[in-house]
């Protein structure tokens, strides 16, 4: 049975930019582990030789990266999105190279690097990072066994192969990193379930439009909460899309801070019951933690 109108806003939540300040902070350790740990397919260059048609001239194999350090990063609030900046890469990589056909051995690649990517929250605050820019300020090769014009010709067409390979292969990971990190610190899914006896009831606190986003009130959510009970049988969860599972752990009830945002909540009864609240794992935990834990803390105090 449900209680409250369905989808009627009751929460209007701003985060100001010292949250996300806060935020950047994880960025960096998020982004260098999805760098780290993707692969990266095989390159090849290809040119079109007189008599020969389209031949590989240069192709770069086994490519990894044997470090990604990131020096500083920002996310300012803009009109519409979040800039994210990720300045002053360095990244070491590492290839077998081979130039004609011709086997040179392993190729060490010392790098420096900038990543640029807008960011906005979609349906349900799913994070969406685009127009993700990488851009290489300088790079060293270390070739042996190479000198004069080969080398030359090899640094070139190791440039150009570290290009694409930034171009494409590194963008794409960054984008899947940010927006998969981004997910789990922000947290989209905080249900509160509880009962009295053998009566269960749930409030299903819903995200209702994409966040808005502006430089005067930072990302303001609508939030919407909705109450309904049974007899006799307990809710499950309800998990976001994309939202990592729950893990199965004692809930804990605490009042938190809120000096990175603002909440105001339309005013309700707060009856004193003993809560038996369910598994309340990863998809209950990150950055809106504390705006459950403080809505709905009061349900959860066990009576005298």
């Amino acid at each position: 049975m449900v209680l409250s109108a369905k989808g009627v806003s009751s929460i209007k939540l701003n985060l100001r930019q010292d949250a996300f300040d806060e935020i950047s902070k994880l960025i960096i350790p998020i982004a260098e582990t999805y760098v780290l740990e993707m692969k990266v397919d095989d390159q090849k260059i290809k040119k079109k030789v007189l008599l020969l048609g389209e031949k590989d001239v240069a192709s770069a194999s086994n490519i990894k990266f044997l470090s990604f350090n990131i020096q500083s990063v920002a996310m300012p609030i803009q009109e519409g999105h979040i800039d994210l900046a990720l300045t002053d890469i360095s990244a070491k990589i590492s290839m077998d190279f081979k130039m004609l056909g011709a086997k040179v051995g392993k190729v060490i690649v010392d790098a420096t690097l900038n990543i640029n990517s807008n960011v906005k929250f979609g349906a349900k605050a799913k994070t969406q990072v685009f127009d993700t820019k990488v851009e290489i300020d300088n790079f060293d090769t270390d070739i042996s066994g190479l000198a004069g014009p080969a080398l030359a010709a090899a640094t070139e067409a190791i440039a150009n192969i570290l290009e694409d390979m930034i171009e494409n292969s590194l963008a794409a990971a960054i984008k899947d990193g940010l927006e998969s990190g981004l997910d789990s610190v922000m947290m989209r899914d905080w249900d509160v379930m509880g009962n009295v006896a053998s009566l269960f009831y749930k409030f299903h606190i819903d995200f209702l439009t994409a966040p808005l986003i502006s430089k005067a009130t930072g990302v303001e959510y609508a939030i919407s909460i909705d109450s309904e009970f049974r007899s006799g049988e307990a809710y499950e969860p309800d998990v976001q899309p994309g939202s990592p599972p729950a893990a199965a752990k004692p809930a804990a009830s605490a009042t938190a801070a809120t000096t990175s945002a603002t909440a105001s909540a339309i005013p309700a009864a707060a009856p004193a019951v003993e809560n038996e609240t369910p598994a309340d794992g990863a998809a209950k935990g990150g950055m809106f933690a504390w705006a459950r834990e403080t809505l709905c803390g009061r349900f959860t105090e066990k009576s005298s």
